[in-house]
């Protein structure tokens, strides 16, 4: 795999981009070939290194011990150790990928539990409802206070401009460059 990369001296570096190398080998190989290929990828230019399939806390000990502590930039994915405790240990990054996914899960049993046992989702769907956003309040408070929006003003426009942008440039709309200033900062009283 490791043939396959160009060195990282080769290539320029792309702004905020940060390449992570990933490796499964540990559960079918062992520790042997999975350091080996950590060691390869980083060689390759991966700006951090992802050992998969950590379990139990001597895996992660010899993780750290063998790749983390000997400078090599280690992305650690799981929850064994709190984030200070890996950051000791050498990580750069410990991600929790199924934490999230855990509280989804926790929600939709609870959610069908209630299904199956009252025939109804009233208790759990109100924590689980769609409650509307920030923007849908703001467009609601807006047209109640009669405030014109970017939309409103963009098919206000007589000469048809495509952008609201654009309608300073035609001197035959009715929206005046100044109504187009101030909608780019907030809605216009019109």
């Amino acid at each position: 795999m490791s043939r396959r990369c160009a060195p990282r001296s080769t290539h320029a570096p792309i702004p905020n981009t940060v390449v992570i190398a990933r490796t499964d080998a540990l559960a079918p190989n062992g520790w042997a070939d999975a350091i080996a290929r950590a060691k390869a990828y980083r060689t390759a230019g991966a700006d951090l290194v992802f050992v998969d399939g950590i379990r139990t806390q001597d895996d992660l000990a010899t993780y750290s011990r063998e790749l983390a502590e000997q400078g090599i930039p280690c992305l650690y994915n799981g929850g064994l150790v709190s984030a200070t405790e890996a950051q000791q240990m050498g990580f750069k990054i410990q991600i929790l990928a199924g934490l999230a996914l855990g509280a989804v899960w926790r929600s939709a049993n609870s959610a069908m539990d209630e299904l199956l046992s009252d025939g109804t989702t009233k208790k759990t769907g109100r924590l689980v409802r769609a409650r509307p956003g920030r923007r849908n309040l703001e467009r609601r408070a807006r047209r109640a206070r009669g405030l014109r929006t970017r939309a409103s003003l963009r098919r206000q426009c007589d000469a048809g401009a495509r952008e609201l942008r654009d309608c300073h440039d035609h001197r035959s709309c009715t929206t005046s460059p100044g109504d187009v200033r101030r909608a780019r900062r907030r809605p216009v009283r019109l």
